[in-house]
């Protein structure tokens, strides 16, 4: 049997929005970014920023994104929401990069160019292996949506749902690794690089911190902006603490070399030891 290819995000087809454009404000949209790069299309897409322009986060998912994106509704809206991954959707006065709602103002707020305010712009990164462990549970124990579209490519390749757990985790880790050779920049956030999910050669931010050390990394970014009362102030950051993960999870040897390979810039970027 051969393999099915990886599941990708969807990249803009610029014919395809040009013809549309006239007809649809998504196109409209689509057509309108066709001078940036599709890494920063990709980027842009998971952004959110507050609509007093104070915060601009750079999701990065499985490190913290969820809480962070919900820490960022409960600070615009005053509370937070009842399900938190509705966080990820578009909420009334924010900005979101979602289907490239609002990527221009986006883009200025990254860029510093006029009428893009002077956000802190911010993310926050995990141990790789860490990472991709909590990846291969969302998706395959805990059955969320986002893996279902994974699982025939998976499938194609001796994964089984109900079989061996350390040979599931070894094949998804060739399936990420063969999905990341083939499109770095689109494919699926929750095991992108995280070099890429932060946007490191695209932005700068001003604080980058650390699922590992979480409750350092908010006292620094809400010192940045001004808001240290804002440490006591969310609902939503007290009940992040006891999410927080411990060290690294235990695999085989071979699964932790292989994850090693796959993220090897993102170790060495963000100082991450085996």
């Amino acid at each position: 049997m051969s393999h099915l290819p990886p599941v990708h995000e969807k990249q803009i087809n610029p014919l395809k929005a040009a013809l549309l454009a006239p007809f649809s404000a998504r196109y409209r949209r689509q057509h309108a970014q066709r001078h940036l790069p599709v890494e920063e299309q990709a980027f842009l897409r998971h952004s959110i920023m507050t609509g007093d322009r104070a915060f601009l986060l750079a999701k990065n998912s499985k490190a913290a994104c969820t809480t962070l994106a919900q820490m960022l509704v409960e600070y615009s809206t005053g509370r937070p929401l009842a399900d938190e991954h509705q966080a990820h959707r578009p909420q009334p006065g924010m900005f979101y990069g979602f289907d490239g709602l609002h990527w221009r103002e986006l883009h200025a707020a990254w860029h510093r160019l006029p009428g893009g305010g002077e956000p802190v712009r911010f993310s926050c990164v995990r141990h790789p292996l860490g990472r991709f462990v909590s990846c291969y549970r969302y998706f395959f124990e805990k059955k969320a949506r986002p893996g279902l579209r994974h699982l025939k490519p998976l499938e194609s390749r001796g994964f089984d749902p109900s079989g061996d757990r350390t040979r599931n985790m070894e094949i998804f880790a060739d399936y990420v690794a063969e999905a990341i050779a083939e499109a770095p920049a689109i494919c699926d956030p929750h095991f992108r690089e995280q070099n890429r999910n932060v946007g490191h050669g695209l932005v700068e931010l001003d604080v980058l911190g650390r699922v590992e050390d979480f409750t350092a990394f908010l006292e620094e970014l809400f010192e940045r902006a001004g808001r240290p009362e804002l440490m006591d102030r969310l609902q939503s950051i007290r009940l992040s603490f006891n999410r927080t993960p411990g060290p690294p999870p235990q695999v085989s040897a071979p699964l932790r070399r292989k994850v090693r390979s796959i993220y090897e810039r993102d170790y060495a970027l963000f100082g991450y030891d085996d």
